[in-house]
């Protein structure tokens, strides 16, 4: 009975002889009294022989071991679809931070895996080539960063809050919500950006309910609150019925500021509205980037002179008019390359499809204009280190009286 594999000993009758079954033909269902869980009479090993060399159990043999074999190959195969997939995650998520943190338009995200195919890249399954894919990637990985967030600022004894009002290219209010938390992992500071939400009620008691709504929904608790930083608006900074005096209601010792680098923008602001000088800047800069953004072969022909001349900068900027110091790089774009630009100007001027390049060049070689050029670019380069030394992680307050000084 040992080499029959398949026999099992159910039970016996009561004349002694053994009731055998055969879990193969049992498990196959096959048409014999070996298949069932009763099991047949066999009076001698006969019964057991004869049974083994049927057709009907060599059929039902023969099904089994194909049933085992698929089997075995589905889990190699599965093994083997779990590591590509693997493979193709890694690769997959690798391309949706390429594409975020390079700016490129969310298309070429589709376009650069394909690419891979393309290149016979493993595990690269052309049905994942869609754009729908990319934000399923984004969107997991932006949970992780998350989740990974919330744990720090958990982990933190303080935190403060940085908002700032902005509108959507559908011109809808939203708040930008940051965190500055204190992260025990560097032993500094870090500010990162939390979540952007949609602006019903833009009045200091609705921006207090939203803030402490957001807060409540990620579970950062409203009492380790040290500071909150935001712009000039009364709503916000109002000493009596601001958004930092209703959130003191709370939490007693809350600081609310307004933001440095906003202030010193504001001041440069009021200060451009009253000289004529600056607005005539402003009209020179808007001028140089219009005569080359908006054609591209003039881009092509002006990109072509200047880096035969050693020129590095060679895109003309355009300001934000609510942003002051996004002149600066308008400003030190045009400072470096003037000398190249002029020489520029003066083999177009007069050619076709150059019309207003004389207006332009006769601005550009005014010498009251080069010597503002100049002045306003010696003012806002300590400005910008200024505004940009204020946006950075690592200051620390009593590294800050010293550096105004």
């Amino acid at each position: 009975m040992d080499k029959y594999e398949w026999a099992t000993l159910v039970g016996r009758k009561e004349d002694g002889h053994p009731l055998i079954s055969c879990f193969i033909c049992t498990e196959s269902q096959a048409a014999n009294n070996f298949a069932s869980k009763t099991g047949a009479v066999c009076k001698d090993v006969s019964y057991v022989s004869d049974h083994a060399s049927s057709i009907k159990h060599k059929a039902a043999a023969s099904k089994v071991k194909q049933r085992q074999e698929f089997k075995k190959s589905r889990a190699i195969a599965v093994s083997h679809s779990q590591a590509a997939a693997n493979k193709f995650l890694h690769t997959a998520f690798s391309l949706t931070l390429l594409v975020v943190l390079e700016n490129l338009p969310i298309s070429k995200w589709a376009v650069l895996l394909g690419y891979l195919a393309w290149l016979g890249h493993p595990c690269i399954n052309r049905k994942y080539n869609q754009k729908r894919y990319f934000w399923s990637f984004l969107s997991v990985i932006s949970e992780s960063l998350l989740a990974s967030q919330f744990a720090m600022v958990a982990s933190s004894s303080f935190y403060s809050v940085l908002l700032d009002n902005s509108k959507d290219i559908g011109n809808e209010d939203h708040c930008l919500i940051f965190l500055r938390y204190w992260d025990g992992d560097i032993w500094m500071p870090r500010s990162e950006f939390l979540c952007a939400v949609s602006l019903g009620d833009k009045s200091a008691e609705g921006m207090c309910q939203m803030l402490c709504a957001v807060l409540n929904v990620f579970d950062i608790s409203i009492s380790k609150m040290a500071a909150i930083c935001t712009d000039g608006d009364s709503t916000l900074i109002g000493r009596y019925n601001g958004l930092g005096a209703k959130l003191q209601k709370t939490v007693g010792y809350l600081l609310s500021v307004h933001c440095a680098s906003h202030k010193t923008a504001i001041a440069l602001g009021d200060t451009a509205k009253e000289m004529e000088d600056l607005q005539e800047l402003d009209v020179v800069l808007k001028a140089v980037h219009n005569l080359f953004s908006k054609s591209g072969s003039r881009q092509m022909q002006w990109t072509r002179f200047a880096r035969r001349r050693g020129v590095s900068k060679l895109q003309f900027p355009l300001f934000n008019a609510t942003r002051w110091f996004s002149r600066a790089q308008c400003v030190a774009a045009l400072q470096e390359n003037l000398a190249t630009l002029i020489l520029f100007l003066k083999r177009k001027s007069g050619k076709k499809g150059w019309k207003k390049v004389a207006d332009l060049l006769k601005s550009v070689t005014d010498v009251t204009f080069i010597c503002l050029l100049h002045s306003v670019a010696d003012v806002l380069k300590p400005l910008e280190e200024f505004r940009k030394y204020f946006e950075q992680d690592n200051n620390l307050p009593h590294k800050i009286p010293g550096r105004l000084e």
